[in-house]
């Protein structure tokens, strides 16, 4: 089964080849803004462990953000087909990174 190796939450993520990413603002737990309603970007890193047997097939990631209250305010899915990177042993993992920007509508604190 498909393992996440880490996930962070960031202003803005940006991937590049080969899996390097680009973080601003990264780690953020609280988010601040001068009035209400509003709309903030929110970036989603993610790296993904896939074995040999996982690889070269479609696998779905789905992101969820909701208010306190469990209504959700933003919702996204993607697919994923993991490669198996020549040379890898067997028994490892293949990781790959995932990166996501949302628009989040704010109405309330």
């Amino acid at each position: 089964m498909p393992e996440l190796d880490f996930a962070l939450l960031a202003e803005h993520v940006r991937l590049e080849p080969p899996g390097l990413a680009h973080v601003i603002s990264g780690g953020m737990d609280v988010i601040e803004t001068p009035e209400l309603p509003n709309t903030i970007n929110i970036g989603l890193l993610l790296r993904v462990g896939f074995y040999r047997a996982e690889c070269g097939q479609p696998h779905r990631v789905e992101m969820i953000i909701q208010d306190e209250d469990g209504h959700r305010l933003v919702q996204l899915a993607a697919t994923g087909k993991p490669d198996w990177p020549e040379g890898l042993p067997v028994n490892w993992k293949s990781n790959q990174p995932f990166a996501f920007n949302l628009p989040v509508p704010l109405q309330d604190y």
